[in-house]
């Protein structure tokens, strides 16, 4: 017995449409594509060519074969205003988010409006994207946006998904997507933001933050992005971590700790340093810099087999002098004495 049928595809012209099934006997789901006819000549053609595609044949009831025909009736109808002329409103929508679910017949969309075709798509998205099936999940999200383009959920599942499934680069398009639904949302932003700071694309990234800043100035995620893009770009960055510090100083003091990269990507003139004398230097502890050096953010380039880490003095004096301004190192040094002066307290320093 079929598990399911779905809509696959529908030819612009409606002259064919693709479908996949899946049965009970294979393990392997398979697309039939089918000429628009009459709906009882395709439920027999698919039947003859689904059957011809498996290795294990098995017998379509008539029962079975009526849910086909009703399945297939609406390509035809498509096809027949189509032709006529006519326009097709919402049916060219529900023909290609339709399937028929035999294992759970409450799952089928035949006869279920558009509203409740998305509560079931974005359902079946979430528990596809537990079981880790990402592909399948996708197509789900796609049929929610054919039934509402502008659907907020749909574009956060779609975003989650795509990176659960490592598929980072088509983050861009989703996040334009939203973007071009949403303009004056922040979210889309910040991750398109995010995802061109992953894909080294630093200049777009730069370029999105600083105009997220333009909506909302005070968004210290924003301003820890593009204080990223610019500290890669080699551009001074310092403006931004100082106004993200008054916004929100545990968030960007954790930031900088832990994950925000001091490196350039064309550094300067390189120098060879151990790590004790870059901390003796700063008067920095050396754990605590040994540490900040396996989380990545401390700005060396490259280690050679002598075990001295590659610098450039630039960058380690505005790494330096940023940890100073954000209260993340204060260099600790003896007060001068000061000989036969009784200090006053109310004396002016003029």
């Amino acid at each position: 017995m079929l598990e399911y049928i779905d809509m696959v595809a529908v030819d612009p012209d409606y002259d064919w449409v693709e479908v996949e099934a899946k049965d009970e006997l294979n393990e392997q789901s398979c697309l039939v594509h089918l000429v628009i006819q009459d709906a009882h000549d395709m439920a027999y053609t698919f039947v003859q060519r689904y059957q011809a595609k498996q290795s294990i044949s098995f017998n379509f009831s008539d029962s079975l074969v009526s849910a086909l025909r009703e399945f297939f009736q609406e390509a035809r109808l498509a096809q027949v205003m189509f032709i006529g002329q006519k326009p097709l409103d919402d049916l060219a929508v529900m023909l290609r988010t339709q399937t028929l679910c035999f294992a759970a017949p409450e799952r089928s969309t035949l006869r279920k409006s558009k509203l409740a075709r998305v509560r079931l798509y974005v359902d079946e998205a979430f528990q596809l994207m537990q079981k880790h099936l990402f592909d399948q999940a996708l197509k789900r999200i796609t049929w929610i946006h054919l039934l509402d383009p502008k659907n907020a959920m749909a574009f956060e599942l779609r975003i989650a998904c795509l990176r659960s499934a490592k598929q980072i680069s088509d983050c861009v398009s989703a996040f334009e997507g939203w973007i071009k639904a949403y303009p004056d949302q922040i979210e889309p932003y910040l991750g398109l933001g995010e995802v061109w700071l992953y894909l080294d694309q630093d200049a777009k990234a730069k370029e999105v933050f600083t105009y997220l800043l333009k909506l909302d100035p005070k968004n210290s995620m924003a301003l820890l992005g593009l204080a990223q893009a610019k500290a890669r770009l080699g551009e001074e960055y310092m403006m931004e971590l100082s106004k993200s510090f008054l916004v929100d100083s545990a968030y960007t003091k954790e930031v900088v700790e832990h994950i925000f990269d001091f490196r350039a990507k064309h550094p300067g003139r390189l120098s060879a340093k151990t790590l004790v004398e870059v901390a003796e230097h700063y008067g920095i502890p050396l754990k605590r810099l040994m540490g900040r050096a396996q989380r990545g953010v401390l700005p060396f380039h490259r280690q050679d087999g002598k075990g001295l880490l590659h610098f450039s003095e630039t960058e380690l004096e505005r790494y330096y002098q940023s940890l100073r301004q954000l209260g993340l190192e204060i260099r600790s040094q003896p007060l001068p004495v000061v000989k036969d002066k009784q200090l006053d307290l109310f004396e002016s320093d003029t």
